[in-house]
């Protein structure tokens, strides 16, 4: 018996060895990680953190309130650009004014250049008949001049106010605009969820200052899925929407092979060691069924469904599964039997 116990363990160290070897060529084992979108929170502009209400781990909805934060920066472009509008609508108003008196005034300009247009003519004949002198003409013409002189400069006027106006207007419309869209996106400092899902494990603490880019949060949202890193080693071929084993050691899920992805990509540091070359893997996407027990960012191990539907207890429970257990264990049982006499016979020696 103690060399039948000897050579078992012979064995087992053997086929333990061949398995750290080159078990990856026969058996598909691949390693991977529970992922799902990730969506950070961070402001466009530079602010300091008032208060932070999520926490790592909880849970939020779209639009639930996550942190207050202070920008004295894009306060003061806020306060810049409502006194540009002021000034803008200001120097708006002004133009307009002189536009209406100018619109008010050409008419009477006008009638008086036509007034004078007739004038002139009388004048013309009565110098022909000789019943006037020539200061008088030239006193004439010299108002004639000055009053169409006018009319022209109303008409150059209101054309230049009314391009001025409408640049002005243009410029009010940016204006506008621009502070409509810094105050949206300042919102008095509250930051907002912009997806539902649950909050990192990373949170900006309170007081902290942020530049443009920094997070104050990380939000996984989206159903989880694995990515994992098919071995180069592994003889077989894999199939798309083929069902595969997801474990993490205490945890099981039965998952698909989505897509077997066109890339690939070192391993994370998670999977790296000493003993083992840094090469790059190929990628596969598996999805998960609804209730996995895996969290975000969990490290697994996806291996190949030894069984039809994935689950061996269920196999085992089976018919076929009843009778192998059943035939094996007259087999099973003289082996601890005799393993029983060995331990006593042991005894009575020593």
């Amino acid at each position: 018996m103690g060399r039948y116990v000897y050579a078992s363990l012979l064995g087992v160290f053997a086929l333990g060895l061949a398995n750290y070897i080159g078990g990856s060529s026969v058996f598909f084992r691949a390693e991977g990680l529970v992922l799902r979108a990730r969506v950070t929170v961070a402001p466009p502009y530079e602010g300091k953190i008032v208060t932070v209400t999520a926490e790592p781990g909880s849970v939020v909805m779209q639009g639930d309130v996550l942190a207050h934060l202070q920008s004295s920066t894009l306060a003061r472009s806020l306060a810049d650009l409502s006194l540009r509008r002021a000034e803008i609508t200001s120097k708006l108003e002004q133009l307009k004014s002189k536009l209406a008196i100018s619109e008010t005034m050409l008419p009477l300009a006008r009638i008086q250049v036509d007034e004078m247009d007739r004038s002139a003519s009388n004048v013309e004949l009565l110098k022909q008949q000789q019943l006037t002198n020539q200061k008088r003409v030239e006193d004439l013409m010299n108002t004639r001049y000055s009053v169409r002189a006018q009319l022209v400069e109303l008409q150059a006027e209101k054309a230049s106010l009314a391009r001025e106006i409408a640049v002005n207007e243009r410029a009010n419309e940016e204006a506008d605009s621009t502070y409509s869209d810094l105050k949206q996106l300042y919102n008095s400092g509250v930051l907002t969820a912009p997806v539902s899902g649950t909050v990192g494990p990373e949170v900006a603490a309170p007081g902290s200052v942020l530049v443009p880019g920094d997070k104050v949060l990380e939000i996984y949202a989206g159903a989880p899925y694995v990515m994992a890193y098919m071995p180069d080693s592994y003889l077989f071929e894999l199939k798309q929407f083929e069902k595969v084993v997801v474990s993490s050691g205490r945890e099981r899920a039965v998952g698909r092979i989505d897509e077997i992805l066109p890339l690939a990509d070192n391993l994370p540091v998670e999977f790296q060691n000493t003993f083992r070359p840094r090469d790059r893997s190929q990628l596969i996407r598996i999805s998960l069924g609804a209730g996995q027990p895996f969290p975000a960012r969990q490290k697994v191990v996806v291996t190949a469904c030894s069984f039809e539907n994935c689950e061996p207890f269920t196999w085992v429970a089976s018919q076929y599964g009843l009778q192998l257990f059943r035939q094996a264990q007259q087999y099973i049982r003289p082996m601890f039997a005799g393993l029983a006499d060995f331990g006593r016979n042991l005894r009575a020696r020593l």
